[in-house]
């Protein structure tokens, strides 16, 4: 206003400054002249006109800085009313929205969320009715609130049909606005009736695919003002608790599906163990009467000798696969609790038994400072000795097996352990089917076994929260590292 009343003092001494140098004019020339002469002559006539524009102009000089002025002051007044305005739509947007924000803010997910995000929206805009509800089934139109608070208290749920509410516009994916007479536009929705409802807004919940899931509403009893306000905010919640539904659906399924695989995999399991104690009964007796058959056979019969030799080498065959595939599934049917056990007596322990197979190999195994970490004792000495026993097995020809056991801790609780030997290796082709069950990698008259020790091994390492892999050498043999945890987690105890 300073600035404005300083433009009108200078435009007006302007005017009146214009205003003086022109009467000036006048008084000394053509005006004294007219005084004294007749004033019907045409050039006083002329003379008189002079002055009238004179004075015209003289007026416009005056007044014109007053027009100006005033002009600006409106569109400044105009301005400022504007500016004012926006603050407050500001203001009205912005106190609402963080006073949800704040108050939301601990409940982060589920349940707590829904219900903190409806007693804050009520709370804030200063309305009776506000819930958030799910569809509960995709072709009905029936709606299950998640949360609803009723005059600042929140209620039971509710399940309804959306069909003759405004609910149901909603449904098919629209914002719904009754601002008053909202019982006159639905005069077949009891609950509008009972909660004596005039008015109404929703918003629909969408997922990433756009869908509609649900709603997001308000409701009161007198008629709402500002509906332009309270849809924007609704807007902005509405999709915070629509990504919040679907995390919910999303980890109910997972668990559901994780609950599935777990009862599979029992289920598997208990027909694998049931299944093989069911088979070595039979496979016993062929092996029993193959013995006795084989004492009956009188003279040379070399093709009926050959024919029962056959016989009891598959039978023998089909033993240890049972037995491999009992100590399969022994791995988590019949695990034991964990407890504190010593690595090195147990390697010492595989060791000695297997004296006689060094002796005959020439073999040797190297170890060095194990760790004592938590496990299934019965399991480690499974992983040793299939460990000690494949590098025994699969040595080259000619070449006295050399196996290095050893360890080292690392930083995040973990002991890697590796056991090293020189035998026949691995080709790089294969490195990823060993650890798959009865994979051989090769033929059973050069190396026996069923192909599923290392299975053992890598299911027993995975049971205790750790893990195993092969590194194979450049000229010949390999080397496993097997990780452990030195301490078991509680959930895993």
């Amino acid at each position: 206003m300073k600035k404005h009343f300083i433009f009108f003092i200078v435009l007006t001494l302007f005017g009146v400054f214009i205003l003086s140098a022109i009467w000036e004019f006048l008084l000394e020339g053509w005006v004294s002249d007219w005084i004294i002469t007749d004033h019907d002559t045409e050039t006083n006539k002329d003379k008189w006109k002079f002055v009238y524009t004179a004075v015209f102009f003289s007026g416009i000089a005056l007044i014109l800085p007053v027009i100006l002025t005033l002009q600006n002051i409106k569109q400044k007044t105009e301005v400022g009313r504007t500016l004012r305005e926006s603050e407050e739509r500001y203001r009205t947007l912005f106190n609402p929205l963080s006073s949800i924000v704040l108050g939301t803010s601990p409940a982060t997910s589920g349940e707590v969320f829904f219900q903190s995000l409806v007693s804050h929206l009520a709370s804030a805009l200063q309305i009776k009715y506000a819930f958030i509800a799910e569809k509960t089934n995709e072709s009905g139109k029936m709606f299950k609130t998640l949360a609803f608070c009723v005059k600042g208290n929140i209620a039971d749920n509710i399940e309804y049909d959306a069909k003759g509410t405004p609910c149901e516009l909603v449904h098919e994916g629209q914002t719904v606005i009754f601002p008053e007479n909202v019982q006159e536009q639905f005069p077949d929705d009891l609950y509008l009736k009972q909660w004596e409802i005039k008015s109404y807004i929703g918003v629909p919940l969408m997922d990433v695919s756009g869908k509609t899931t649900g709603l997001l509403g308000v409701m009161d009893d007198k008629p709402l003002s500002d509906v332009t306000t309270l849809k924007s905010i609704l807007t902005i919640f509405a999709s915070r608790a629509g990504a919040e539904i679907q995390r919910m659906r999303a980890e109910e399924n997972l668990a559901k599906n994780t609950r599935e695989l777990e009862r599979t995999n029992k289920e598997l399991q208990g027909f694998a163990h049931i299944a093989s104690h069911d088979l070595q009964e039979p496979l016993r007796k062929i092996i029993i009467f193959g013995d006795r058959l084989e004492s009956t056979i009188q003279g040379p019969n070399e093709k009926g000798r050959d024919y029962l030799d056959r016989m009891q080498k598959s039978a023998a065959r089909m033993r240890n696969f049972i037995e491999d595939l009992l100590h399969y599934t022994r791995v988590e049917m019949k695990a034991s609790p964990f407890e504190t056990v010593d690595l090195n007596e147990i390697a010492k322990d595989i060791i000695n038994e297997f004296e006689f197979r060094l002796q005959e190999t020439k073999g040797t195994v190297n170890l060095k400072n194990l760790p004592v970490i938590e496990a299934d004792p019965f399991q480690m000495r499974q992983l040793f000795l299939n460990m000690i026993g494949n590098g025994l097995k699969f040595h080259r020809e000619s070449v006295p097996p050399v196996i290095n056991l050893n360890s080292v801790y690392k930083e995040n609780g973990m002991w890697e352990i590796t056991i090293e030997d020189n035998g026949i290796g691995i080709d790089e082709q294969h490195v990823d089917r060993i650890f798959k069950p009865f994979e051989r990698l090769h033929n059973r008259s050069t190396f026996e076994g069923t192909g599923i020790g290392l299975t053992i091994c890598n299911k027993i390492a995975t049971r205790h929260g750790g893990g195993i892999s092969v590194k194979r050498h450049s000229e010949s043999g390999v080397t496993f590292h097997i990780t452990l945890p030195e301490k078991q987690k509680e959930n895993n105890i």
